[in-house]
Formats: structure tokens, C-alpha cells, sequence
């Protein structure tokens, strides 16, 4: 049961990333593409930790935690106010996986 529910997170990653249009990508606002870019460091991300072999729901909750409590982090010292933006979508795409 566990190792559906971590394929399906995987799953939900990758559907993220595919409802975009390889040839459509360059044209997208800039906003748009910012999203894009996170979404698919965060599908690297997800894949890369529901492939490790031993890899429970628990420890993918806490992956996902532990890196949200880092880009809060880097938030809170950004420089630039678009930087904080892109920092603060990311945080909430990751949220959205828990």
C-alpha cells in the first residue's frame, strides 16, 4: 500500500511537468516560466526520492519538510523582493506534496 501511495506522489510530479508544452515553454510570461522552472526542480527533486530504494511515505514527508524549512531560510535573506517571490512559490508547490 505504502509503495502506491509513493508512486502515486511521483506521479503527481511528473503529470505536473507534462501538462506543459515542450514547444510552447519558450513563450511563456515570465511568471508562467518562473513556475515552470520550479516545478520542475521540484519533480527532479520528488523522482529522485521516490526511486531511492528503502524509501517509506515518512521519509518522503520529511525530505519535503526539511527542504521547506530551507527555502524558508533562504527567504527570509533574500535580497531582492522577485527573489523572495520565486523562493515563496516554491515553498508552496513543495507544501503542496505533503
Amino acid at each position: 500500500m505504502e509503495m502506491l501511495a509513493i508512486s502515486k506522489i511521483g506521479d503527481r510530479a511528473l503529470n505536473k511537468i507534462a501538462r506543459y508544452n515542450p514547444n510552447l515553454i519558450a513563450n511563456l510570461s515570465k511568471e508562467a516560466y518562473d513556475l515552470y522552472i520550479i516545478r520542475k526542480q521540484i519533480c527532479e527533486y520528488i523522482f529522485s526520492l521516490v526511486t531511492t530504494q528503502g524509501m517509506t511515505l515518512d521519509n518522503i514527508k520529511k525530505n519535503l519538510q526539511e527542504e521547506i524549512n530551507k527555502v524558508k531560510v533562504l527567504s527570509k535573506n533574500a535580497n531582492s523582493e522577485e527573489e523572495r517571490v520565486f523562493l515563496n512559490l516554491k515553498i508552496e508547490e513543495l507544501g503542496d506534496y505533503l
